[in-house]
């Protein structure tokens, strides 16, 4: 039997204000705590992992910039099953189903590290190494014929240097916009998610500024001419000058 583990201190910084939640350490230690009987009783494999663990994780992972404006909101496996959704209708010439699977597996990562938004005070080069080291575990430490597939998706993804890449980064920010309307509605005129429209300015591909540009039309229409934020930086009413540079930071 496995014995019990009493916290320990970090030495990166928790993502997460609840103490009760482990830290990236923290749980890369956990998964590799279990006795040689009980490893080899129950050997990890992508499939058990995708379907068990850490696909439950992702479930209950939320997405962390919405709770800075009082949202309850959705998780990270919501974000990425509608990405996935999105990338059925991958423009002619783009391999559909590998848009697909991109979405799918982008945020694998965020089980252990937690979703980090550019106000988390964790910089892009932190995020990146605690990513890379997750998606690396995964892909030394599980056994399975889709290991390679899931971690070269995700390198993939970040490097955003095929045009599939860059289109399934493109879906990730317009699951942002649809996700921040969707919000207002909510809020009956009372919430102004204006900051997150600033995303469009990094979109690559034109079927992303095509979508964009239906979403927040649609956003204008709901506002109906009351002031608002439009995600550009403004003296009043607007988007600071410092969250602009840490979402352009952040955003690729």
């Amino acid at each position: 039997m496995a014995t019990s583990r009493s916290p320990r201190a970090c030495s990166v910084p928790r993502i997460q204000d609840d103490p009760g939640l482990l830290c990236f350490e923290d749980k890369m230690a956990e998964m590799t705590s279990m006795d040689t009987p009980t490893r080899k009783a129950d050997l990890w494999t992508v499939e058990k992992a995708l379907t068990g663990n850490d696909l439950e994780a992702s479930r209950q992972q939320k997405r962390e910039g919405w709770k800075r404006h009082g949202i309850n909101p959705e998780s990270v496996a919501d974000h990425s099953y509608r990405m996935g959704m999105i990338a059925m209708f991958a423009p002619q010439g783009l391999d559909q189903v590998k848009c697909m699977k991109m979405c799918m597996v982008h945020d694998v990562a965020e089980s252990v590290v937690g979703d980090i938004t550019p106000f988390s005070g964790v910089s892009k080069t932190e995020k990146a190494r605690r990513e890379t080291a997750t998606i690396e575990y995964i892909a030394t430490r599980w056994s399975g014929p889709h290991t390679s597939e899931l971690r070269e998706l995700w390198h993939e993804f970040e490097a955003a240097e095929t045009p599939e890449a860059q289109f399934a980064q493109d879906i990730d920010k317009i699951d942002l916009l649809l996700q921040a309307v969707e919000y207002e509605k909510d809020g009956k005129g009372q919430r102004d998610l204006g900051e997150f429209m600033g995303v469009v300015r990094k979109l690559r591909t034109e079927a992303g500024k095509a979508w964009a540009d239906e979403i927040l039309l649609e956003r204008e229409k709901l506002w109906e001419g009351r002031e608002h934020i439009r995600g550009e930086q403004a003296e009043k009413g607007g988007v600071s000058t410092e969250a602009q540079k840490l979402q352009d930071a952040y955003y690729a």
